[in-house]
């Protein structure tokens, strides 16, 4: 009989296959998602909803991208046009301004996406200086069921 896995090694495990999926297809998802990172100069966590948000946007002390925003984010990371300093920069500006909306404009700064160049979700954080830290599930009623992926907390 196989031995059960820890509870505090599942978030670890969720981490390793959800950093795998190719980037793109994070604002597919069949079911509303939220991903948090941490990165660099930025206080806090960064928040990236594969849905879109509600308008009005939510004032958030956290930089909040919905799902197109994330989309631009992945393509300008896979043009080699968006890195750290670029990151920093858009979060700073998602945080001053919520109605702010990141495009594939912004990240691309003119180069043109390249289909055959895809990148894993660990791969587009490793290029911004990120680290995934958190991942929710968003039921139809709101109700969220998340993971930390530093291990500390699995929530249902």
């Amino acid at each position: 009989m196989p031995k059960p896995i820890p509870r505090q090694a599942r978030p670890v495990l969720w981490s390793d296959e959800l950093q795998r999926l190719p980037a793109r297809l994070l604002g597919q998802l069949p079911i509303e998602s939220k991903f948090t990172v941490k990165a660099p100069g930025i206080k806090g966590e960064i928040v990236f909803i594969t849905h879109p948000l509600p308008e009005p946007r939510p004032r958030s002390l956290e930089p909040l991208f919905d799902g197109q925003e994330l989309v631009a984010v992945v393509l300008g990371v896979e043009a080699d046009r968006l890195g750290p300093e670029d990151f920093l920069r858009l979060c700073q500006q998602k945080r001053d301004d919520p109605h702010f909306q990141v495009t594939a404009e912004h990240t691309l700064t003119g180069a043109v996406p390249d289909a055959a160049v895809t990148r894993s979700l660990g791969q587009v954080l490793a290029a911004l200086g990120a680290r995934l830290t958190g991942v929710a599930l968003i039921e139809q009623d709101g109700a969220e069921a998340s993971a930390r992926c530093d291990g500390l907390e699995v929530a249902a």
